[in-house]
């Protein structure tokens, strides 16, 4: 299956990890494939590991219920195989000298049951699909949490107490949980950065339509100089904005408490819904530069 094929509207998760063990196999000892945790209702969050070097990155997606961001992360994880089979650069980066020295993991598609909804329409796997309907109403094609109706972009331990007094419900973007972590695909996450020896994270969220680009970081306490300047770097390879606050229930922030090391979400320009196969490749040409120059800040 070609890679640039469209979503499918049906069976989309086989489709998705049929096209991600594809892309493994036309690489073999390039990407390695392996199971990063598993969702609310059981699928297997698959993820990539790029390269066998000291330094330890990750790139999240698919956090939302929309696979914008997944699509970007796939054409990251073909362009690096094919630069490291080929020996060829990209943006002026040795691909086969990050293999040697650096550990990149690639989480493509961290929210699968929500992309099932919002794909498909219905979940029959999911016990909750009759409430979830009558949250949603006729929203599940804009459906932009996980299975079980939290948003995954507030699921964390960083001042999650400002997060249930946002007021919003389940199925509805804000929506953080019952307590931290309570959810399946952040505590694959939280495990992953508990483990220590992160050098940089990145977590790209679906940008909302008609909104500008732009790169959350925390300079709460004063930043480190690296992070600081690790934010201004990305901006100007993006043109995004940076914000630096606080925001309650992220990933970045529960990191930053965790570590020094930096953390940033970077919410991607979206112009609309239905993403086109064209808009994709302009939208990733904007973030390559972002996505190989990171590994070597």
């Amino acid at each position: 299956m070609n890679q640039q094929n469209s979503w499918k509207k049906t069976d989309f998760y086989d489709d998705y990890a049929e096209r991600l063990s594809q892309l493994c196999g036309e690489y073999p000892g390039i990407p390695e494939k392996f199971t990063f945790g598993t969702s609310y209702l059981g699928r297997e969050i698959p993820a990539v590991r790029l390269g066998t070097g000291a330094h330890r990155l990750i790139f999240i997606g698919g956090v939302g219920g929309a696979v914008f961001t997944t699509e970007l992360l796939l054409r990251y994880l073909r362009d690096y195989a094919d630069a490291v089979q080929s020996g060829r650069r990209i943006c002026g980066i040795d691909v086969s000298y990050l293999f040697h020295t650096r550990e990149i993991t690639v989480v493509p598609l961290l929210n699968p049951d929500g992309a099932v909804l919002r794909a498909e329409g219905m979940d029959m796997k999911n016990p909750l699909m009759e409430r979830l309907t009558v949250l949603a109403g006729a929203e599940l094609p804009l459906w932009d949490t996980n299975g079980r109706g939290v948003d995954l972009r507030c699921n964390y331990d960083a001042q999650f107490d400002l997060c249930m007094q946002s007021g919003a419900g389940i199925g509805q973007r804000g929506y953080p949980g019952m307590h931290p972590e309570s959810e399946p695909e952040c505590a694959a996450v939280c495990r992953y950065l508990r483990a220590g020896g992160l050098d940089l994270g990145i977590q790209f969220l679906d940008g909302i339509p008609g909104e500008h680009g732009k790169i959350f970081w925390n300079s709460r306490g004063g930043a480190d100089f690296r992070t600081r300047t690790i934010a201004k770097i990305l901006s100007g390879h993006t043109g995004y904005g940076l914000d630096d606050g606080f925001r309650p229930g992220s990933v970045k922030d529960f990191h930053r408490a965790q570590s020094a090391g930096p953390f940033f979400e970077i919410a991607c320009v979206r112009e609309c819904e239905e993403v086109s196969q064209a808009l994709l490749a302009l939208r990733y040409g904007q973030l390559q530069k972002l996505l190989f120059h990171s590994a070597v800040l």
